[in-house]
């Protein structure tokens, strides 16, 4: 009786830890869900799945979803074209959505 006890403790202890995490992993990604990079609206208005570009250019999902949801990951040059191409537009046309918005210092 006291060994079943202690398994349903240690079993409920595992279960609580993973809920607290899924539950916290589930609230970080919601809130990064809010937030989208340039990179981000353009592949939504294009209407592409990150998955299939992922597989056509060699780049992770982990990466893909990093480069288009989080801005403070930076997109390399070698992503922009590899991605371009993968979707089947100009490089230059998918760098001047992504920093179209940059200025120079006066």
């Amino acid at each position: 009786m006291v060994i079943n006890v202690l398994n349903f403790l240690t079993h409920k202890r595992k279960w609580t830890v993973f809920l607290n995490i899924y539950l916290k992993i589930g609230y970080d990604y919601g809130k990064l869900n809010d937030t989208m990079t340039k990179l981000g609206e353009f592949l939504e208005k294009k209407a592409v799945v990150k998955a299939e570009i992922a597989r056509r250019t060699g780049i992770t999902k982990n990466r893909m979803t990093d480069i288009t949801v989080d801005p403070n990951v930076a997109l390399r040059a070698d992503e922009v074209w590899l991605i371009a191409r993968a979707i089947d537009v100009e490089p230059a046309d998918l760098l001047e959505h992504v920093c179209g918005h940059l200025k120079l210092q006066a």
